[in-house]
């Protein structure tokens, strides 16, 4: 449907459907795992948003966006802060919204960086955007989830309560359900709620709410494997190896984790290992001795 759009707006040269389609198509490239054909998407797109003498409009900020995204996953941290940069300065002189998803990614690169003060400025804008307009109640809940997840992140198991309690999902994420939500929103409230557990469950030594984390990931992996969504996989047997780990079930952690690193490395995905942060060494640490030993092909050394 998105390619047909973006054929139907060439022939009408309608230059903002054009360009936002192509955007939604690489987004959705992306999911299914596909960062390269992505990437070749965007720069139709970024082609199309330029005036005659090769300045970039304004929509030209939606695309810049979408590449940082995607850089900034594969761990190319300078060159995505560029792009996610210009893209939202671009786009706010048009539409201040749209630098919405920008703003988030620079958090998530800040962070990643070390730079926790500008991470949590950036995010506390992002929310302060989100609930100035009325265009959608997802982009608040979304955000909230986001700093949630920032938060457990850093080890800052107070931020991260704050911001769910904030969200107004405290008291109801045991009836978080597909029915109330679109599809990516549940998809990521649940993951969510899954860290929460994992974070908690280690924390305190508690293997009720690993198990619970554990139950959480099930539940959501079958849809996500039925939708194709081969990042929201790789995430999901991430977290499962890091709730296997904390609970002791070290070569299970492994199996998983090495079955996430070998999905995710022919389309060098990086961020979404790197950003677990200490947990993820030790187990990348097993995961590289194990894989020595059974001499596979992928994932790789």
């Amino acid at each position: 449907m998105l390619r047909e759009t973006t054929r139907i707006a060439s022939l009408a040269n309608n230059l903002l459907v054009l360009v936002v389609a192509n955007c939604q198509l690489a987004e959705m490239q992306a999911l299914q795992g596909h960062l390269s054909q992505a990437l070749v998407t965007l720069q139709k797109a970024q082609f199309a948003a330029r005036r005659p003498d090769e300045s970039p409009l304004p929509l030209a900020g939606i695309v810049d966006i979408e590449f940082g995204e995607i850089l900034r996953e594969r761990d190319l941290l300078e060159k995505a802060r560029e792009y996610l940069e210009r893209g939202c300065r671009l786009i706010q002189s048009w539409w201040s919204l749209g630098s919405l998803d920008g703003l988030v990614s620079l958090a998530q690169l800040l962070q990643s960086q070390g730079d926790l003060d500008g991470a949590q400025a950036l995010i506390s804008e992002a929310s302060e955007l989100a609930l100035s307009t009325e265009s959608s109640q997802w982009d608040d809940i979304l955000i909230f989830a986001i700093a949630v997840r920032l938060a457990l992140q850093r080890n800052d198991q107070a931020a991260a309560a704050h911001w769910w309690r904030k969200s107004g999902l405290f008291k109801s994420a045991e009836h978080i359900t597909l029915e109330s939500y679109p599809y990516r929103v549940y998809e990521y409230l649940q993951l969510t709620r899954a860290r929460f557990g994992l974070a908690v469950g280690q924390d305190r030594r508690d293997a009720h709410h690993l198990h619970q984390a554990l139950e959480i990931l099930e539940s959501v992996l079958p849809k996500v494997e039925q939708l194709q969504r081969v990042t929201s996989k790789i995430e999901i047997l991430v977290l499962q190896a890091l709730v296997q780990n904390a609970l002791g079930e070290l070569d299970n952690a492994v199996s998983v984790l090495l079955s996430a690193l070998a999905l995710g490395e022919p389309e060098d995905y990086r961020r979404i290992f790197l950003d677990e942060g200490r947990p993820m060494a030790k187990l990348l640490t097993h995961c590289l001795r194990v894989q020595r030993e059974s001499h596979g092909y992928m994932p790789s050394p």
